[in-house]
């Protein structure tokens, strides 16, 4: 997930930081950056708190409608 990746890399944060700060796992997070699995409603909640917005809602839903 491009955006994801985006935030990581523009703000330094580990992977691993990020996952515990959005109370998720870290092979969970590795598998949506690589795009193996996608969040549930409630993970993408967590995943756009835990940016502040940077990676809103949004972000998945567009990421959906277009593989559709």
């Amino acid at each position: 997930m491009e955006k994801l990746r985006a935030y990581l890399a523009s703000t330094g944060m580990k992977q691993k930081d990020f996952a515990a700060k959005a109370g998720i796992g870290p092979s969970y997070l590795h598998d949506l950056l690589s795009g193996r699995r996608e969040p549930s409603l409630a993970t993408a909640g967590k995943i756009a708190a835990a940016s502040r917005g940077k990676v809103p809602l949004s972000a998945w839903l567009q990421r959906e409608k277009g593989a559709a």
